[in-house]
């Protein structure tokens, strides 16, 4: 629920919650050098724009939901030099089979 950068100290402490997904519910986690990427003007990415990429593609399979995203984060960043590494994992719960 909180705290310093994971990974940052080796004893660091975190408070910790439980949540139970939903079925249809997807949790993203992510570096911020996906939020710190540029456009080709220079303007940041950031959580709002991360928000309407995910949000564009939130009601699409996990395979297919993973493949947009990634090519969008692509086509975004593709005229800057990388300088940060970029990296999310999506966890989907996928809706109840009948």
């Amino acid at each position: 629920t909180g705290g310093c950068c994971v990974g940052m100290y080796e004893r660091a402490e975190f408070e910790e919650e439980e949540i139970a997904l939903s079925p249809g519910d997807r949790v993203v986690l992510l570096t911020d050098g996906l939020t710190d990427i540029k456009d080709k003007n220079g303007h940041l990415f950031g959580i709002e724009g991360l928000k309407v990429l995910l949000q564009k593609y939130t009601n699409q399979k996990e395979n297919h939901f993973i493949e947009n995203v990634s090519q969008e984060i692509i086509t975004r960043h593709a005229s800057q030099t990388q300088t940060d590494d970029i990296t999310f994992i999506s966890i989907y719960n996928p809706m109840e089979q009948n």
